[in-house]
């Protein structure tokens, strides 16, 4: 892949700076710091990333007790906007429904709300 950057003077006289002190060329210093940063960034994110976090948080939820359950209900309650009403003629689930905002599929969705009912 080529990639055309645009550069702030400053920033590629420090970048040619760093480059002539490692006796390299500036391209080849600059793909190496890009390529560094690039492997640091996905390995932070390969550490963070936990796919049993959404099945331990619905473990989490249907193992509390009444008093945690309440003490949720009154947190999110607290915190939550106040209600909108529907448009006219239309159900929730015609508002809901195809509208997530992640990669869930709706079946994905209908399985954790199950599990959570």
């Amino acid at each position: 892949m080529s990639l055309l950057l645009e550069l702030p003077r400053e920033t590629e006289e420090a970048l040619r700076r760093l480059a002539e002190k490692d006796g390299l060329a500036l391209d080849t210093f600059a793909l190496n710091v890009l390529s560094r940063v690039a492997r640091n960034r996905q390995e932070t994110f390969d550490a963070d990333y936990d796919p049993g976090d959404l099945t331990e948080a619905v473990r989490k939820i249907r193992t509390r007790t009444p008093a945690e359950f309440e003490r949720n209900r009154a947190e999110a309650f607290a915190k939550s906007r106040p209600a909108l009403s529907l448009p006219q003629g239309k159900t929730l689930t015609e508002m809901l429904v195809g509208k997530w905002p992640g990669a869930e599929t709706d079946e994905e969705i209908a399985q954790i709300l199950e599990a959570i009912s």
